[in-house]
């Protein structure tokens, strides 16, 4: 396909309607059952003309395809009697497409339909690359019947997991009724995406654990069209509560609408604010724009859980639903969850860092899957979650016998507290520790399906994890750890094994609520100013971020320094993505133990930063460790 659609050009349109597998979805179905189409590969060319299977060569197939399209060419002249404009728009949540179909010719178009399509280019997946993949589509039958007739047919699509800058949207009329060769395509577009604004959170999501608490969303607003513009912003309030908002530089929140005017390529600030109550629910609301120039109007919801922590669940156990252990305890509890299936719903990957950083905990469950556990990019996004100080748990009994990738040392050292361990040890019964925060009072009996799905782990605690379970031979099966920076809890053992129904605390639900709470950034208690012996100088935290510099001024940095590297050289960099010096905080020694420096969000020469995401560097003795923040104006 790939070597006719470089031969026609704009003349040819690509879709690949996937009718199975990871890509099936309703529209999809639909496209197969408006053919007929039972079997795959199938091609359909404007609707009248068609290859069923494969040559087995791509020269062969080629040739097929060349033929059928010189054909339908020759039969139309390359003409049309209908043209079609139209734009595409996205936002975080949804993708938006808006088509006009006109007549130009005196013809008769038989029950024409107007097909609406997003499709999806270069998905990796199963060590290949597709394209042309239908992501969604929409259908609607028009009114075509005289020359001038217009119709416009506009559709919102949920947004899925997908690549958006590999996302494009095509429109097309195809008659409606007949054989399959009857029903020709009339004409085919592929749309723009439209250029007026962009708007993008910070996080779309934030809670209000204990609810009554106030939840504040940073967002910059940018003008990505090549003229002025000016931009009205207003607030959507279906949160259930109050909720007011404010743009950078304006004298304080309010819920009345905002006209600015950007020049092109230039940001602003904007904060939303939520108030909320005691109820335990979620509530969502928007931020929206509409821009005087494109007269587009873009809502951006932003959601808040409140009276518990966000969290979300990582169900990463291939085509089972072992991650019902975790939901249903979380429900047992009271508390609000998000759920990301892997295979179901993210073509077997996991979040990436984007995905997670707005939560609270990740829960991250293996269930008794034994490959394909965490890519490098998956590993690498939990540790920048951890760095971000949130909490996260791990249940994975087979995680430390993942050879390709192999897991860094640092990640099992920093990151899930391991000094050693013995994979496959098995473990028939857990015994918790007296006074230990997550497992005190708890023993019970853990049951497997088959004996051999019994592949706990023995894990050697390190300076900085404590064993939270050990099995009737004394292998110790848990661990919870504490870097200085984020809390983590790691069951070595499947959770699955455990009785939903047995009686607390020796359920799942009371462990996960105890293994929540601990991981869990605990604000109210005072931060130690001690470093544990063994931890390696790092930034602890960095406050508040997102921030505009002309609204809270500068941002806290927290940092730990080691014994080993008190006194030494050190040095405290902002830089932004490219790893480009932007400007130096500190250069020299620091003393053992809690050090603080500040960033106002300028320039080694005192200017502003743009807008965006930079990363601060501590250098010392123990090495390199990087925070992400990020600058709004």
């Amino acid at each position: 396909m790939e070597v006719v659609l470089g031969e026609f050009g704009n003349q040819l349109v690509a879709l690949a309607p996937h009718i199975g597998g990871q890509f099936l979805h309703s529209f999809s179905s639909q496209r197969a059952s408006f053919y007929g189409v039972t079997g795959t590969p199938t091609i359909h060319v404007d609707g009248s003309r068609r290859q069923l299977g494969t040559t087995g060569t791509c020269s062969g197939d080629a040739a097929n395809f060349r033929t059928l399209i010189n054909q339908r060419l020759a039969e139309t002249g390359g003409q049309s009697p209908v043209s079609i404009t139209g734009v595409y728009s996205f936002d975080a949540t949804t993708v938006s497409v808006s088509a006009t179909f006109e007549l130009l010719d005196p013809v008769t178009l038989v029950s024409p339909t107007a097909y609406l399509v997003i499709y999806e280019d270069g998905i990796s997946y199963g060590g290949n690359a597709y394209h042309h993949v239908v992501r969604n589509g929409h259908s609607q039958a028009v009114t075509l019947a005289q020359v001038g007739d217009m119709a416009t047919v506009t559709q919102v699509f949920p947004r899925g997991n997908w690549n958006i800058n590999n996302v494009g949207a095509v429109a097309f009329l195809q008659r409606g009724t007949g054989t399959w060769n009857q029903k020709e395509v009339y004409q085919t577009a592929k749309l723009p995406m439209v250029a007026d604004f962009r708007f993008v959170y910070e996080c779309l999501i934030g809670s209000a654990p204990h609810g009554n608490g106030t939840v504040e969303f940073a967002a910059v607003l940018t003008n990505i069209s090549d003229e002025t513009d000016e931009l009205t912003v207003s607030l959507n309030n279906t949160f259930g509560w109050p909720a007011e908002f404010m743009l950078a530089g304006e004298s304080g929140f309010h819920t009345t609408p905002s006209v600015v005017a950007l020049g092109p390529d230039e940001e602003i600030g904007v904060t939303l604010r939520v108030s909320t109550d005691a109820e335990l629910r979620t509530g969502s609301g928007a931020i929206v724009v509409t821009s005087t120039a494109s007269s587009r109007t873009q809502f951006n919801p932003a959601t808040v859980f409140n009276g518990s922590p966000a969290v979300l669940v990582v169900g990463d156990d291939s085509y089972k639903f072992e991650e019902e252990i975790i939901t249903n305890a979380l429900t047992a509890k009271g508390y609000l969850y998000a759920h990301w299936d892997c295979y179901y719903d993210h073509n077997n990957a996991g979040p990436a860092y984007d995905d997670m950083k707005c939560y609270d905990v990740v829960i991250w469950h293996h269930g008794y899957e034994i490959s394909n556990l965490l890519s490098t990019a998956e590993i690498q996004a939990i540790m920048d979650f951890m760095d971000a100080g949130k909490g996260f748990i791990l249940s994975s009994q087979d995680i430390l016998s993942q050879t390709s990738p192999a897991l860094p040392a640092a990640f099992r050292s920093d990151y899930l507290g391991l000094g050693g361990f013995t994979v496959n040890v098995d473990a028939d019964y857990a015994q918790g520790f007296a006074g230990d925060p997550i497992t005190d009072g708890m023993s019970f009996d853990l049951t497997y399906p088959y004996s051999h799905w019994d592949r706990a782990d023995d894990l050697v605690p390190n300076a900085y994890s404590t064993v939270i379970f050990h099995s009737e031979d004394q292998d110790r099966i848990a661990l919870r750890t504490d870097n200085g920076t984020a809390r983590s809890v790691f069951f070595a053992y499947c959770l699955n094994a455990m009785s939903e129904s047995a009686p607390a605390p020796n359920n799942p639900a009371t462990l996960l609520d105890r293994a929540i709470q601990w991981v869990l950034p605990q604000p109210s208690q005072s931060v130690p100013e001690q470093v544990p012996a063994g931890l390696a100088s790092a930034i602890r935290s960095v406050t508040p971020s997102p921030f505009a510099w002309d609204a809270w001024g500068a941002s806290a940095i927290r940092m730990r320094i080691s014994e080993r590297a008190a006194g030494g050289p050190s040095r405290l960099d902002v830089v932004d993505l490219n790893g480009r010096l932007v400007r130096n905080l500190v250069d020299g020694p620091l003393p053992q133990g809690v050090a603080s420096a500040s960033w106002d969000g300028r320039d080694a020469s005192g200017q502003p930063v743009s807008a965006g995401v930079y990363y601060l560097r501590l250098q010392t003795a123990d090495g390199t460790h990087s925070a992400r923040t990020a600058v709004l104006r």
